[in-house]
């Protein structure tokens, strides 16, 4: 159960409804280029802003939370139950008999990527290890991290870490480290995109997620507690039946 000295420890935004919205509607804008457009590097641009802000909405919710076990099993069912729309909207080639009898394993194994829920269950666990000190937990999802399928990879986890540390450290350089983090996390995971005149690795753009999270807003907006888990493959399962041509 979150104490108030805890709550209180959040001195940069706390209105994680205006967050959360903008996290969701930034990723549906990636995940459209990623489906639909994937020439379109402005979609996938934009969609860079998402991951930070619901890495950072994870930590709030992380302090404010009653129950971290309720939590994670919210992550932990959404993740199992998102994961065949998440693979059907982008690896749709995995559901073929003909690719499982032609590709070899390592295709197979690269071509595998598990949803984002995953990802901030096991920033979830890192941090709640952190926390109550149970070191070999947060060692253990630190490792987990590095599977290839783990989406953002270790970097994607560290930056879960790194502001769940700051927030604690109450250090006055936490804009400045969490802009560092933001723009050179996703070093590992290179989204590189053809400009015509050089390659650019656009994930360094989501930088631009760290003025949202300095905000000082109190809207006190919110929706249904369950909206942005349903949001989420609700969204993968239009996309894919566009991409598959059923609608």
């Amino acid at each position: 159960m979150p104490e108030k000295n805890d709550i209180a420890r959040v001195k940069l935004c706390t209105d994680t409804g205006v967050l959360k919205a903008i996290a969701a509607v930034t990723m549906l804008v990636d995940h459209i280029g990623a489906v639909l457009f994937p020439g379109d590097f402005w979609l996938r641009t934009i969609g860079r802003i998402s991951w930070p802000l619901f890495a950072y909405c994870l930590v709030v919710g992380f302090i404010c939370t009653r129950s971290v076990k309720k939590y994670a099993l919210r992550l932990l069912v959404f993740g199992l139950v998102s994961q065949p729309v998440y693979m059907w909207a982008f690896t749709p080639w995995l559901f073929s008999p003909e690719t499982w009898a032609s590709q070899s394993f390592d295709y197979l194994w690269n071509s595998f990527d598990l949803n984002i829920f995953f990802t901030l269950l096991l920033g979830l666990a890192a941090i709640y290890g952190l926390r109550e000190r149970k070191y070999m937990l947060t060692l253990a999802t630190v490792a987990l991290s590095f599977i290839p399928a783990v989406s953002y990879g270790f970097m994607g986890v560290a930056l879960i870490i790194v502001i769940w540390m700051m927030i604690y450290s109450e250090t006055s350089s936490f804009a400045a480290v969490l802009a560092l983090m933001c723009g050179s996390c996703f070093l590992l995971r290179p989204l590189n995109v053809d400009f015509g005149f050089c390659m650019v690795n656009i994930q360094g753009f989501s930088i631009l997620a760290v003025p949202f999270m300095c905000m000082r807003t109190h809207t006190g907006w919110r929706l249904p507690k369950y909206a942005y888990y349903i949001f989420y493959p609700a969204h993968l399962l239009v996309l894919g039946m566009i991409a598959n041509k059923i609608i």
